[in-house]
């Protein structure tokens, strides 16, 4: 199929509510369809510069403490978006965007984009509601930290990629040992739960395939 940059654009919330002749001009400013394998850095903290769009396949945005363990962020999907801060100032964010499967992604440069943005204001707009957007999705990710135990926050992880998904039966997007750093807590932790809700029938598990239990 063949690829086209409006519709890739359009696929990003930050976009959506943008003319079809705005996004062409946005288009022209933007690279499309740079391929990364499995394993291989879409972005670090030295190399930051504007936004990044997952047009196909999958990554995982993460931070290293102290002792240099990965901390899981969150997995950007098609059509996720990394690096908004970044099309205005160009402070480096300690993070990292590593794709766990092979991916294609397109970018907009920091300065590219203030120049278009200069005569195109309806994009400012749709960027502080996706900016709104992602705030809100952070706050939701700690309450599911802060008010449910453990293998509730499982199921409610397991709840979104299901419907996500769209099918009974679906693969983990992530290892296992990444859903646990996402959930904040270890992985031998993440292994009893999930036997758990095997247990209470809430889920069959074979492999990485899960399948929820109406």
């Amino acid at each position: 199929m063949t690829h086209s940059p409006i519709n890739c654009l359009r696929q990003v919330y930050v976009f959506k509510d943008i003319s079809d002749k705005t996004l062409s001009k946005l288009a022209t400013v933007s690279t499309h369809r740079q391929h990364y394998k499995k394993g291989d850095f879409i972005v670090t903290p030295e190399s930051q510069d504007g936004l990044i769009v997952i047009d196909q396949g999958q990554a995982k945005v993460y931070t290293l403490s102290d002792n240099g363990k990965e901390k899981i962020l969150y997995i950007a999907e098609q059509g996720s978006i990394n690096g908004q801060s970044n099309l205005f100032n160009s402070e480096q964010i300690p993070h990292f965007m590593q794709a766990t499967s092979d991916s294609w992604v397109c970018s907009i440069k920091r300065n590219d984009f203030q120049n278009f943005l200069k005569s195109n204001p309806e994009i400012a707009v749709n960027l502080l509601n996706s900016i709104g957007s992602r705030l809100l999705s952070l706050e939701i990710n700690n309450s599911r930290r802060d008010l449910m135990n453990s293998k509730d926050r499982i199921y409610s992880y397991l709840t979104d990629w299901h419907n996500e998904a769209k099918k009974d039966t679906f693969p983990l997007p992530i290892k296992k040992s990444e859903f646990a750093s996402l959930l904040g807590i270890s992985p031998e932790t993440l292994s009893r739960q999930l036997k758990k809700l095997v247990t209470e029938g809430k889920i069959k598990m074979k492999g990485k395939m899960i399948t929820l239990i109406e």
